[in-house]
């Protein structure tokens, strides 16, 4: 009720947008996927415009006790922008085959020659997803469970085990191999101080301590989940009990928060605090901010 009350439709009557809303959750001819296509694009372009590296972070969230959410983020700034997700009725862990679904379609969008980082936590540090982010050339910062075993070349171990007793500067690893499977990956290993757990990260690149630290970059996909829920548009809330209208109703969300960002970047572009004028990477993110503002209002 609260969205279709703020949703600007131009409408004879207010009380037609909770019906008009109910409406579009239901209409099986809207692809969540095309509709965002453009959107998705849009923020990928700007964010490698300059050669910088594109940074994608993958997780899930709970919406109910009944629902869970798999979402493709792009870093924007300091937070996360939402590119293409997927619903799924109950709990545990959304597998690889939806994550590999999405994966092809943001890969669909990446522009020639760019440099993509892709950070998961420990749901995501699977054999399977390292050998297919390997065939597509994307680094990554995935966080790997302890209990994965791994042969180093001098002896098999557990990562847990390379874990134990590691230095301040943390420990790295190269050619590790992942299990029976007998895949490679490097493995960076940081434990700061007070920190319960020690971050066992696998990567792409050559190891080294501020790669490792690099997985912190994932932590911007909470304030985008806090948008989607209790700080913002409060979706836990919904009594939507079918996974495609819930998938439906963050398209909704997810359109309104790529609208809102692009209107402050524009905002920042054109009127810029004194503050602001000092970022260095204004004019990284944004440089063209009456072209971006005319293709959007195309779209």
């Amino acid at each position: 009720m609260e969205i279709a009350a703020a949703l600007p439709l131009d409408l004879e009557r207010p009380d037609m947008r909770y019906q008009w809303l109910g409406r579009f959750l239901s209409a099986s001819t809207v692809d969540n996927d095309e509709v965002m296509k453009p959107f998705a694009k849009q923020a990928i372009e700007l964010s490698s415009k300059n050669g910088e590296a594109i940074i994608l972070c993958m997780d899930q969230t709970s919406v109910n006790d009944d629902h869970i959410i798999l979402a493709v983020s792009i870093r924007f700034g300091n937070r996360c922008l939402p590119l293409f997700w997927r619903t799924q009725k109950g709990k545990g862990n959304i597998g690889f085959q939806k994550q590999k679904e999405i994966l092809d379609i943001v890969n669909s969008l990446i522009p020639r020659g760019s440099k993509v980082v892709l950070l998961g936590d420990r749901f995501y540090g699977s054999v399977e997803l390292i050998s297919y982010l390997h065939d597509k050339g994307w680094d990554y910062r995935l966080r790997l469970k302890s209990n994965i075993t791994v042969d180093i070349g001098t002896r098999a171990s557990t990562t847990g085990e390379l874990a134990m007793n590691i230095p301040p500067k943390g420990a790295h690893f190269k050619d590790v191999l992942l299990t029976e499977k007998m895949v490679s990956t490097n493995i960076g290993i940081v434990h700061e101080k007070d920190h319960p757990e020690a971050w066992i990260i696998a990567m792409k690149s050559e190891p080294n301590y501020y790669k490792t630290m690099d997985y912190g970059l994932r932590w911007g996909i909470e304030p985008m989940f806090s948008d989607f829920k209790t700080r913002g548009f409060g979706l836990e809330d919904t009594k939507l009990e079918c996974p495609e209208k819930i998938a439906r109703l963050i398209l909704v969300i997810s359109l309104a928060l790529h609208w809102a960002v692009l209107s402050g970047v524009i905002d920042t572009a054109k009127n810029a605090l004194p503050y602001e004028k000092k970022q260095k990477n204004l004019d990284m993110i944004f440089t063209k901010p009456n072209v971006i503002q005319k293709h959007y209002q195309q779209l």
